[in-house]
């Protein structure tokens, strides 16, 4: 993972995490442990709606992430 060493370089970056699942997570990182469980602030989820086939995003204030289940961590871009 990215952010094992030098992680405070990333506080209060956007940055979208993917989950084993198919989620993604887009928040304002905060922190992470020794485990890799990381809290994001300001957080969208999204996911496939299996049936439908749409995005479904989700609000949230903060959330924290296990770390045995991430796949990816990435900066988030600004689309300008």
């Amino acid at each position: 993972m990215i952010m094992e060493q030098g992680s405070t370089s990333f506080l209060n970056k956007q940055i979208l995490v993917t989950l084993n699942d198919g989620r993604t997570i887009e928040g304002s990182f905060q922190c992470l442990d020794r485990l890799k469980n990381m809290i994001l602030c300001n957080v969208v989820e999204m996911r496939q709606d299996k049936i439908t086939g749409v995005l479904l995003r989700r609000k949230l204030s903060q959330c924290m992430i296990s770390g045995e289940h991430v796949d990816k961590v990435e900066i988030a871009t600004c689309e300008e």
